[in-house]
């Protein structure tokens, strides 16, 4: 860089410092770069052994009762299949339901869990399902 005495320069005024705005320019275009390869390659990896469980399932409390209810497309195999809810009793007590069903292909909206007596869900419930294995 030269040091030398010269006219002061405008800021507002383009091409004003033409080579801190070439360092410049560069500089950022290669920290962009830096961040979009990164943030890429962070998405790509995220979460490398997470698959989409076949099932769908949902859990409401409303009016005093929960239910839970599945479904399963009919090209999945059967799922066998886990559950855990946390639900507010009426009398203010945590109640925590689990259990374990076989969800056949092909069903539609089958009823997994259904009782009375709860104002709320402390937790929405956990659903783990895996294919069934014929035991070979």
């Amino acid at each position: 860089m030269d040091f030398r005495a010269t006219a002061p320069r405008v800021l507002g005024k383009k091409g004003a410092f033409p080579r801190l705005s070439g360092l410049f320019t560069g500089l950022f275009t290669g920290l962009a770069g830096s961040l979009v390869l990164g943030v890429v390659l962070q998405v790509s990896t995220a979460h490398p052994a997470v698959a989409a469980m076949p099932a769908n399932c949902a859990g409401a409390v409303m009016l005093g009762g929960a239910q839970l209810m599945c479904s399963l497309p009919a090209k999945e195999p059967p799922q066998l299949c886990t559950y855990s809810w946390a639900l507010m009793t009426t009398d203010s007590q945590t109640k925590v339901i689990n259990g374990s069903f076989l969800l056949p292909s092909g069903v539609a909206n089958m009823q997994i869990y259904q009782a009375f007596g709860f104002n709320s869900e402390l937790s929405p419930p956990i659903i783990i399902c895996d294919q069934k294995h014929d035991g070979s």
